[in-house]
């Protein structure tokens, strides 16, 4: 991802409670948060599949920093052409940015210019964040 790395925090499991950087966000955690393992991985977030722990911090963590922006904020995509690309299975900016543009300008009526155009537009609206 073009944003800064996160990693998840963990607690002892015996004696008091000390939290420490942990290898990265159990899969609980990033399901409570909204997201599927692909998304996670796409998102270059840290998994620790070792982990079964839930901590609502991790959570909050990981939905601040996975904010979904919608399509219409990219300028030249409106309601219908966000409609367009929603039924193909792209649903938001960070979708679009790693979507395959060629696969895509096929499915629906936007040349693979544009698309190429918006991809870069989604980029840069993501870094800005």
């Amino acid at each position: 991802m073009l944003r800064e790395k996160i990693g998840a925090r963990v607690s002892r499991s015996m004696g008091t409670r000390r939290w420490r950087n942990g290898r990265g966000f159990s899969i609980k955690e990033i399901r409570e948060a909204g997201l599927t393992l692909h998304k996670a991985r796409m998102l270059n977030l840290p998994i620790d599949k070792r982990r079964g722990t839930l901590h609502a911090s991790n959570v909050q963590l990981l939905r601040r920093h996975c904010i979904v922006i919608p399509l219409t904020e990219i300028k030249g995509i409106g309601n219908k052409i966000a409609l367009e690309l929603k039924e193909v299975g792209v649903t938001s900016v960070q979708d679009l940015i790693y979507c395959d543009v060629d696969d895509l300008s096929i499915k629906i009526t936007s040349s693979a210019g544009t698309l190429k155009k918006w991809q870069l537009e989604a980029r840069i609206l993501v870094e800005n964040l």
